[in-house]
């Protein structure tokens, strides 16, 4: 429940004044305590696509961090084929060609992270935007799934938006 109440303050108190990298950074850290993510061996990697601030951004929150006790690598990529070393991948500013191209690859189980909207409708899976200077964020649930994500109801609650609902049967 503190986890929860954790990141609704996040997502609805912290202003757009702030530097906004740094909130997409934060918010995601908590939003990735939501996830399971199969096949992760010793490392996990965290990647920006080519978006030099982000990455450092990146470094300094997750610096000396872990997840579920694997340490955990922020990587700057610049190539597609670099993609599937990454666990999550945080992407922007992408022609439409290379979005579809990570999306429709995306069978490893990497969350798309992106602050394109567009690019839900493209495989995305979560999507940042600012209204009223609050961060919101935009879920795809089919692409989660469809990516072997498996994605804890509470996130899906403080979600601005979720989209391609699937029901999961166990």
């Amino acid at each position: 429940m503190k986890i929860v109440l954790l990141l609704l303050f996040f997502l609805f108190v912290l202003k757009a004044d702030t530097k906004e990298l740094t909130i997409k950074a934060i918010v995601l850290n908590k939003i990735n305590q939501f996830i399971n993510y199969s096949g992760v061996e010793d490392e996990f990697n965290i990647c920006s696509y080519s978006n030099k601030e982000l990455f450092l951004s990146f470094q300094k929150l997750y610096k000396d961090k872990k997840y579920k006790n694997h340490s955990i690598t922020v990587r700057d990529i610049k190539e597609i084929d670099d993609v599937k070393s990454c666990k999550i991948l945080y992407a922007t500013a992408l022609d439409e060609l290379i979005v579809k191209k990570i999306a429709s690859s995306n069978d490893s189980g990497i969350l798309l992270v992106t602050d394109e909207i567009k690019y839900i409708d493209h495989g995305f899976m979560i999507a940042f935007y600012f209204q009223d200077k609050k961060l919101r964020f935009v879920v795809n649930h089919k692409a989660m799934i469809d990516a072997n994500l498996k994605v804890n109801y509470r996130l899906l609650n403080v979600a601005s938006k979720v989209v391609n609902i699937v029901k999961v049967t166990k």
